[in-house]
């Protein structure tokens, strides 16, 4: 089968786009490609950052004396990707272009084929294979790894690293824990270690290699996927509500783009959101970077020099924190002033210590004022609309200190790692429905349990399952109905399928995915208590342990909740 080139073209003419996707489709040299395009540098920028390509193509207007070009050069230069420039004109200017670039060869748009251009493609993704030897095919190999790769010399100084890698490099707390293997020894080939950052576990793998012709130390980063069960969407909603509260400008970024931004960043650069959405957050600031990653010493952060909208007197550090290191990268930047970083984003735990001071505490004062007035007015009979007014409004910050607590616990559970053990499900249905006993007689439900198995889960994961699943089940009763619960269980293969099925009011079909996300109530408020998270949480822990979770139910006959769960 003929090798697959990836290549990006970066053109603001459509038409050229389409007659060098063509040609190189049905090319005539033997091998295959596939087509990227951009309409402008910076994106283009992103795509090499992102996903690097084997070949850059680029429109001869992109590359001028200013300095525009610069940064991409830098990159496609320290990736070894071969560059060429497109024209539709010919002579010394071109020529002078292509030399600015460091281009391998350059290309007529009048003079586009199915021959010739695969062919000058090949040949320039050839040559620079030649000219880089092993190393160059490496990093190219690497560069497409989900996990992240980073190679330092025996001086630490970081002398490649991939994608992933690049944003693990960007936390400092990585970087500690990176220190204390950099002085493996030359005798062993091999070494394997299990870390933890931020109660996140990490397999590494470390060995010695040849890189460039000298002796590097290689370094694979394996985050284990079975902790990656919460969905990237719930992560970005629920830091997308968050950030929108700090008192700190704050940028979250998907995939290096930016996904969203807080007022106070807003504020500065003396935009809206929509300018910002799909951008690089290099439009909008400049910073000094530094060039030279050194293990050994914590990462100096990037310093903003400026801020497009805003005068900074002195540069401000930019502080970033990936929240997800899977193959799609979830990024929360924050800007502060040198030396004022003890408060800097460490970890989503430290977001919600933030989120505490500056949500929580406002609640909670809140409250405590609506109380006094609350029992002023029912002192004075003349006033009841205004009591029910306060009433209301007392009802409504509770929900929210609900829904503060509610994030923690959500953000809390994606860096849990999962420690599975025997689980005696009847004695875990037991000490739910001891704990449940109040709602039980005071609803005068029926509960019936059927034989339980023994699991392979996390006994306080699944105890919090079957609370939220039993507790809704009592909850969502029909009025003129004695609640009927049966809590039953039985073999699917490998594993064990267990239902908690009622006599409720049941769910509507169009809901029955909805109902799993964050924060989604399918009632009024003053009808059913609750944040709207209890079966996010119990699809969560789900996943976690490798299993399913969906729900068979039709509006006003009942509702029956599966799971299923591995055998012991």
């Amino acid at each position: 089968m003929a090798e697959t080139y990836q290549i990006l073209l970066i053109e603001k003419d459509k038409q050229v786009v389409e007659d060098v996707t063509r040609f190189l489709r049905a090319s005539a040299g033997g091998a295959g490609f596939s087509v990227d395009s951009q309409n402008d540098l910076l994106h283009g920028q992103s795509m090499v950052a992102m996903s690097p390509p084997d070949a850059v193509i680029v429109d001869a207007s992109f590359i001028d004396k200013n300095g525009n070009f610069d940064e991409l050069k830098r990159m496609l230069t320290e990736r070894h990707i071969p560059v060429l420039v497109i024209s539709s004109t010919n002579g010394q200017e071109l020529r002078n272009k292509a030399a600015l670039a460091g281009a391998t060869d350059y290309l007529l748009k009048n003079k586009l084929n199915y021959f010739y251009l695969p062919r000058v493609i090949l040949s320039a993704i050839r040559s620079s294979h030649a000219d880089h030897g092993d190393s160059m095919i490496h990093s190219r190999l690497l560069d497409k790894v989900t996990d992240a790769v980073i190679v330092a010399d025996s001086g630490g100084d970081v002398v490649y690293s991939n994608v992933a890698g690049k944003q693990l490099l960007a936390d400092s707390e990585v970087v500690s824990v990176l220190r204390r293997f950099l002085n493996f020894k030359n005798d062993r080939k091999e070494f394997k270690a299990t870390v933890e950052i931020q109660s996140v576990s990490y397999e590494l793998k470390i060995n010695l290699q040849d890189w460039a012709g000298q002796p590097c130390l290689s370094i694979n980063i394996h985050k284990d996927g079975a902790q990656s069960g919460f969905s990237l969407d719930a992560k970005v909603n629920l830091l997308d509500e968050f950030i929108q509260s700090c008192s700190i400008p704050f940028v979250l970024l998907v995939n290096g783009l930016i996904h969203d931004a807080n007022d106070n960043f807003l504020e500065i650069v003396k935009t809206d959101r929509k300018v910002l959405e799909g951008k690089q957050l290099y439009e909008f600031i400049s910073v000094d970077r530094a060039e030279n990653i050194n293990l050994l010493e914590s990462p100096r952060p990037e310093m903003v020099l400026s801020i497009m909208g805003a005068n900074i007197s002195t540069p401000l550090e930019l502080l970033r924190k990936t929240v997800s290191s899977d193959e799609q990268q979830i990024t929360i930047c924050s800007l502060v002033a040198p030396g004022q970083n003890d408060n800097k984003l460490l970890s989503p735990h430290r977001l919600m210590e933030i989120a505490s001071h500056d949500l929580r505490e406002p609640v909670r004062t809140s409250l405590s004022y609506l109380q006094l007035i609350t029992e002023g007015l029912k002192k004075d009979s003349a006033n009841k609309k205004l009591l029910s007014y306060a009433e209301t409004i007392t009802a409504e910050i509770n929900r929210a200190e609900r829904m503060l607590s509610d994030m923690k616990l959500l953000l809390n559970m994606t860096d849990k790692a999962v420690k599975p053990e025997k689980v005696n499900m009847m004695n875990v249905v037991q000490d739910v429905l001891k704990q449940l006993k109040p709602v039980i007689d005071s609803s005068d439900a029926m509960v019936n349990v059927s034989e339980m198995p023994t699991v392979k889960a996390d006994p306080n994961d699944i105890k919090r399952l079957l609370f939220h699943l039993i507790d809704n089940a009592l909850k969502f009763k029909k009025s003129d109905k004695r609640p009927y619960i049966e809590i039953l269980s039985a073999r699917d293969g490998h594993d064990w399928r267990f239902c908690i099925k009622d006599n409720g009011i049941g769910i509507d079909a169009k809901y029955h995915t909805v109902i799993f996300e964050p924060f989604r109530k399918l009632n009024r408020v003053d009808e059913y208590t609750g944040a709207g998270n209890g079966l996010c949480i119990c699809k969560h822990i789900i996943d976690m342990h490798g299993g399913r979770i969906w729900v068979e139910s039709h509006e006003g006959f009942g509702s029956s909740f599966f799971f299923t769960l591995p055998g012991e």
